[in-house]
């Protein structure tokens, strides 16, 4: 949005050259009128490609509207603050378009902060932008659960089925399940801050594979996703473990490699050595 209205404002700046639509263009005589006719050939050329692609995005510019208005921010320098304004405006107003807004107390809003209205400002820039951000994350996350909110439920069947098949798995109370298929040696097991060696397969819940390292991987423990942070911290050295990880302790709504949002995953673990970091 910054750069198109960069280019919008730079376009108000062009003054001096009158324009006038019922004008036909003339040869170039002088190298001032190679220079008036360069830019308007340019710039005419680069938003008549920006319009059918604004129509073809189904937000369709009226091209007589539009050029109206940049004649008048070409020749009329009295109002270029305005025209940055409605400009602005506009710009906003389409980025929010899909947003539950009351432009009143909006409006209010920014008049307050423009104008340094310490009064009437009743958020800092800091909260409001959090608030943005936090709204934005929701939105997504909303959308994200209508379009994949089925591998949430996809996992609970598994996981109720998998339980039911496997009587020797235990849950603990994050919602981890996990079964010991060799045991490991000691008693000691890995903690936060360690680093921690590992051989592993990767598969979604219909048995694609993601991920696989059988040469061991090493990383620290607080590095990858919950559930295997937890699943680690409860294995002895040696001990292979196959793991299912719900989709909270694993990506969430994130889309990682083959991994689509909401995912379940079954890991198979082995836990090769584990030490402090250096």
């Amino acid at each position: 949005m910054k750069k198109v209205f960069v280019a919008a404002a730079a376009g108000l700046m062009f003054i001096g050259v009158a324009c006038n639509r019922t004008v036909t263009p003339e040869a170039p005589k002088t190298a001032e009128d190679s220079l008036s006719m360069a830019w308007g050939v340019f710039d005419g050329s680069q938003w008549m490609q920006n319009l059918k692609i604004s129509a073809q995005q189904k937000r369709p510019i009226d091209s007589m509207a539009f050029f109206k208005g940049y004649e008048e921010g070409l020749n009329d320098t009295t109002r270029f603050s305005y025209l940055v304004g409605a400009i602005t405006g506009v710009q906003r107003r389409m980025s929010i378009k899909n947003d539950t807004i009351d432009y009143a107390k909006f409006l209010a809003s920014f008049r307050a902060a423009l104008f340094s209205d310490s009064t009437n400002v009743l958020m800092t820039p800091e909260d409001a932008l959090s608030y943005i951000r936090a709204n934005e994350e929701k939105k997504q996350e909303r959308e994200l659960r209508a379009q994949y909110g089925k591998n949430i439920d996809a996992g609970k069947e598994f996981i109720a089925k998998y339980c039911k098949e496997h009587s020797d798995c235990k849950k603990t109370n994050s919602g981890l399940i996990y079964r010991v298929i060799a045991e490991g040696t000691g008693d000691a097991m890995p903690k936060d801050g360690q680093v921690v060696k590992v051989k592993y397969v990767g598969t979604t819940i219909d048995g694609k594979e993601f991920d696989k390292n059988e040469d061991g991987a090493e990383f620290g423990l607080g590095q990858v996703i919950p559930g295997w942070t937890e699943m680690l911290k409860l294995m002895k050295k040696g001990q292979k473990v196959e793991c299912v990880i719900p989709q909270e302790l694993a990506y969430g709504s994130r889309s990682v490699y083959l991994i689509e949002p909401f995912s379940t995953l079954v890991f198979t673990v082995e836990l090769l050595d584990f030490k402090d970091a250096e």
